[in-house]
């Protein structure tokens, strides 16, 4: 676990599964949640590849966005990595949110 810096946690309720960001160890990994509270079945959901996630937030269709900040860039991918969107930036970002009740980006 010496990879494992946790910069961001988020939980996807209709799933009952936690995803946490790893900026070292350059993926998101997730969890099931019990009814108890506890975590099992830890799992890398997505191999980010050069990708160093920092902020996440889940959109209302079940994928990740995150910053990548010494790539200047917001990253919105799906469970195993495939990459739906990429917004370049002018300076590294450390947040994604999204908008409102709807839980989507900018268009």
């Amino acid at each position: 676990m010496a990879s494992l810096f946790r910069t961001a946690w988020r939980s996807r309720p209709t799933t009952k599964t936690l995803i946490i960001a790893e900026s070292r160890g350059k993926r998101l990994t997730a969890f099931d949640i019990a009814t108890n509270g506890s975590l099992s079945n830890r799992r890398v959901w997505a191999d980010l590849g050069s990708g160093v996630p920092d902020g996440i937030s889940i959109d209302a269709d079940g994928a990740v966005w995150y910053a990548d900040v010494p790539n200047n860039r917001c990253l919105r991918v799906r469970e195993r990595g495939e990459i739906l969107r990429t917004l370049n930036l002018d300076r590294g970002c450390f947040a994604c949110m999204l908008g409102a009740r709807a839980r989507k980006c900018c268009s």
